[in-house]
């Protein structure tokens, strides 16, 4: 990976990005439910996808590109389209590609993210 790159998706992320806890369920044998915290990463983007294929080729692919969605205050804004990443190990990979570049503030961010999921 090249760290022109990274820095970039490194500056993309602090404007665009968010780290956040995702609630998921899951049926264990027997039809029990459980719940369980895992972190995910997200950055939309109105418009045009570009920008996001490139976020996603500085980080070696990880991630998906969902959308286009209509915009949710609807008028004659742009589609949106959306970056996820919310398995923990691809997450965790995905930040250390970017972590000497990233700012203050979305390092704490990611800080407190991991340790609310650590409480299950």
């Amino acid at each position: 990976m090249k760290h022109t790159e990274l820095a970039w998706a490194a500056g993309f992320w602090d404007g665009e990005g968010t780290t956040f806890t995702h609630l998921q369920h899951y049926k264990a044998v027997g039809g029990a439910v459980h719940d369980y915290r895992n972190p995910s990463l997200n950055v939309k983007q109105s418009g045009t996808k570009a920008l996001l294929e490139r976020f996603q080729a500085a980080l070696g692919g990880l991630g998906k590109i969902y959308g286009p969605y209509k915009h949710s205050q609807g008028g004659n804004r742009k589609d949106v389209y959306g970056w996820y990443l919310n398995d923990w190990r691809l997450v965790q990979q995905a930040l250390a590609y970017v972590w000497s570049y990233l700012g203050d503030e979305k390092k704490d961010q990611a800080k407190r993210v991991f340790q609310e999921c650590r409480k299950d």
